[in-house]
Order: C-alpha cells, then sequence, then structure tokens
C-alpha cells in the first residue's frame, strides 16, 4: 500500500478549488455497480430511510439547527441506479496536503 502525503481534512483545509477535484473523483466512482455487487445496510439505502435514527442523534445532541439542513438533504436526495460508493467518505479518510486533495483512503466500505 502506498503511502500518502498529507493530514486528514478534518485537521487540515482543502483550497475552494479543489470542490471541483474531489466532485470529479465521486463522478467517476458512481459508475453502474453490477446486481451482485455488496450492499451495506446502512450506506446502501435512501436518506430517507435513516431519517428517524439521524433525527433521533439530532436531538440527542441537542443540534436542533441542523434539522433545517437534514430535511433539505432528504427533499433534494435523488434515488439512482445501482452504483459505486465509498461506504465512509467522511474527512478522516480524505487526505489533504498545502490545502489540495492528494487522496481518498479506507476503501474497505466500497459498495453499492
Amino acid at each position: 500500500m502506498k503511502w500518502i502525503e498529507g493530514e486528514t481534512a478534518d485537521e487540515a483545509r482543502l483550497e475552494e478549488g479543489e470542490a471541483k477535484t474531489l466532485a470529479r473523483l465521486l463522478r467517476f466512482l458512481h459508475e453502474a455497480a453490477p446486481p451482485e455487487a455488496p450492499r451495506n445496510p446502512y450506506r446502501s439505502i435512501p436518506l430517507m430511510v435513516r431519517e428517524d435514527v439521524v433525527l433521533d442523534r439530532i436531538g440527542r445532541l441537542g443540534l436542533e439547527e441542523l434539522h433545517p439542513i437534514w430535511r433539505s438533504a432528504v427533499r433534494e436526495a435523488v434515488w439512482s441506479p445501482l452504483c459505486w460508493i465509498h461506504g465512509d467518505l467522511h474527512g478522516r479518510n480524505v487526505i489533504v496536503a498545502d490545502g489540495r486533495l492528494r487522496g481518498i483512503i479506507d476503501w474497505g466500505d466500497v459498495c453499492a
């Protein structure tokens, strides 16, 4: 496995223009997946299915200001045909160096 120099995106900030780089990477990844592709019972589902859990956690954390953001995400979610996803994409799995995207790690939850 090749080492990727940098810091995780939760510790290092990406330059504004790097959002386009990340979007291109995700567009490349989100190709059609075959019917036999692995599925994740928590990540391979529409956002609406997770709404009760998310709203409960928002409430327990006292972050009610997130309700409108969540509801907007659910409203705007688009159901698409089966495609590949990085099932655990968050700041600790994005590597940044000098403000630039250097890599995505932890591909263990790739699923459809």
